[in-house]
């Protein structure tokens, strides 16, 4: 529910600002072909005017695309939502709740709880710098 809505309502601002440049631009359209001939002056408006939304369609489908990948191929989030995640080298995982510069390093295999990450002895919370060198993972945490 969280993911839906959140993608509504990004679709309904991006409408609402592509309806606003549909008129800023029609209008800058219609004032500049002013000596055109009527029916090639009626066809640029008309394309000026649907061009924010065109625009808006491709930064949807852009979105769309980087989602699929980052699902399926990097299993990694697509960006949105409360919580983010991503896999690191030797099968542990980053999970960032809220916030992205606090996370914690967990190696999922271990972990038994469907719905969090539990404490361990394999998972570190609190954790505000992280860097990967070869097989080792070497990190900041926060208390």
């Amino acid at each position: 529910m969280g993911i839906g809505f959140v993608l509504l309502i990004w679709s309904l601002v991006g409408a609402i600002l592509a309806g606003i440049g549909a008129l800023v631009f029609g209008g800058a359209a219609t004032f500049f072909t002013r000596g055109a001939e009527q029916g090639r002056r009626r066809r640029v408006i008309l394309a000026v005017a649907l061009f924010p939304f065109a625009c808006l369609i491709w930064a949807g489908a852009v979105f769309v695309f980087q989602a699929v990948i980052n699902e399926a191929v990097l299993h990694r989030d697509a960006g949105i939502g409360d919580t983010w995640t991503c896999p690191l080298p030797d099968g542990y995982a980053l999970l960032m709740v809220d916030v992205s510069d606090q996370g914690v390093v967990y190696n999922p295999k271990t972990q038994t709880a469907s719905n969090g990450v539990t404490d361990q002895d394999d998972a570190l919370d609190g954790v505000r710098a992280l860097q990967l060198a070869g097989p080792y993972i070497l990190g900041g945490q926060d208390r």
